[in-house]
């Protein structure tokens, strides 16, 4: 059959490029299963707000609907792409390997990354078979699960994790529908946010403290605390 000049099939992936050549579905976690969790995030920021402590709070609740048993948990700041996270990802192999556990995460991609991933420019980027071996190299023999398909789409993940943060910080996505919202917000958390400036920190660490970006932690200083008298505005 003749195909039509410039149209291109879609290129096919061969079976050894997929992850769930090397990685589990959740439902391989049976009654007695011992399991390690792995939760891994790549910035500091991430773990503040909270996001490793979610991840392993969704894991803990799978692994004990299917009856396993949760024997360890590893969790870890960096990067997967670059490599940074292979240290902690070979100790909780190797914690997993003493205990005769499966090795638990959320997605394919708290194992493994491509090495041009990029969150804004290059989300599309999967681990490929390059990473995916070496993703085997570092964890040997300990079977790999993830709780989504190993092969889910990165929307798919990206879905998932949007949806786990707005139930366990108890959100319902979007901004909230109130009146003076923003001024609600700035008036709870001013007080908290003057002590900690009259202390001494930072903007950037007073805007981790108490959950808001470093622009309104600058706004409020200057708008409010700077007209009482601070010497420090000065």
């Amino acid at each position: 059959m003749q195909r039509k000049r410039g149209i291109r099939r879609p290129r096919r992936q061969h079976k050894s490029n997929l992850p769930s050549t090397y990685i589990h579905d959740i439902e391989t976690i049976q009654p007695g299963t011992k399991v390690v969790i792995w939760c891994r995030v790549s910035k500091c920021q991430q773990k503040s707000r909270g996001n490793n402590a979610d991840q392993e709070t969704d894991l803990h609740t799978a692994v004990e609907a299917r009856g396993g048993t949760v024997v360890d948990v590893v969790l870890w700041v960096g990067r997967a792409s670059n490599g940074n996270a292979d240290a902690g990802l070979y100790d909780a192999a190797n914690r997993a390997a003493r205990a005769g556990a499966v090795l638990l995460a959320e997605s394919t991609s708290r194992y493994a990354r491509h090495p041009r991933y990029h969150s804004q420019h290059r989300p599309h980027l999967v681990a490929g078979m390059i990473a995916l071996r070496d993703l085997r190299w570092v964890c040997g023999d300990v079977m790999l699960v993830t709780l989504l398909d190993p092969d889910a789409t990165w929307k798919e993940e990206r879905a998932h994790q949007s949806k786990r943060g707005q139930r366990r910080k108890g959100n319902t996505g979007g901004r909230p529908n109130k009146p003076c919202y923003k001024k609600r917000r700035r008036e709870r958390l001013l007080p908290q946010v003057r002590q900690l400036y009259d202390e001494g920190m930072s903007y950037r660490a007073i805007a981790r403290t108490v959950g808001t970006h470093e622009r309104n932690v600058r706004r409020w200083v200057r708008r409010f605390l700077c007209d009482g008298g601070t010497d420090k505005c000065e």
